[in-house]
């Protein structure tokens, strides 16, 4: 009769086991509750993956009719790569078309790398309880995308303003312009995202009184 009872006994501890063991591999799926804000900023960094890279990539930052510029080279009868003090296509030779390039490419070398890292944190972080401060670094990496992207718009800008009328921005300047944008947008959004009420423990929120929550 005893012997019958230890079965029984170790067949609920074993069921348990069972049940622990399962729950472990769902429990990093437990307590997270995504806001519409968070959802939405975290497409938007997928989306500034995507755009930078394409900006940097493509040779459409400025064209004429007969020359497209971008950021490694120029193509006109056959692409070429910059010359500091020499732009054949014009003839200008004070253009200091390298030094402007490598500045606006380390800028958007800089974006793709915070635009990167702001999706690190936001997979670790979105929605989790207690992670508020990983979904505002996520915030931080985003703003600094977005402005590493404008001083990329600026300096590429002064260089069109140089060159002669017949030039004009082209669709990989305009799609950097969209990337930082976007990356300011995705900015505020993860910073209002992290002072949601779902990242704060209740335990905690009791003591604080519910300070620094929306």
């Amino acid at each position: 009769m005893s012997s019958s009872g230890g079965g029984g006994v170790r067949a609920m501890e074993d069921m348990e086991g069972e049940a622990d063991h399962s729950q472990g591999f769902s429990g990093c799926w437990q307590g997270v509750d995504i806001s519409g804000a968070g959802f939405f900023a975290a497409v938007l960094v997928f989306l500034m993956l995507i755009l930078f890279p394409v900006a940097m990539g493509t040779d459409q930052w400025a064209s004429s009719d007969a020359v497209n510029m971008g950021l490694f080279q120029y193509c006109d009868t056959r692409c070429q790569q910059y010359v500091d003090n020499r732009f054949p296509p014009t003839g200008q030779n004070d253009l200091n078309l390298v030094t402007t390039t490598e500045a606006c490419a380390a800028f958007i070398g800089l974006a793709i790398t915070a635009s990167f890292f702001a999706m690190v944190q936001i997979v670790f972080g979105l929605g989790r309880t207690g992670y508020d401060r990983t979904v505002f670094r996520a915030a931080v990496c985003a703003y600094f995308a977005a402005g590493c992207g404008i001083l990329a718009t600026i300096i590429f800008g002064a260089l069109v303003n140089e060159l002669p009328s017949s030039y004009a921005v082209g669709y990989s300047f305009n799609v950097n312009v969209a990337a930082w944008i976007i990356s300011a947008i995705a900015g505020m959004l993860l910073n209002i995202d992290s002072r949601n009420i779902s990242y704060v423990d209740p335990a905690i929120a009791v003591h604080t009184g519910g300070r620094q929550m929306i």
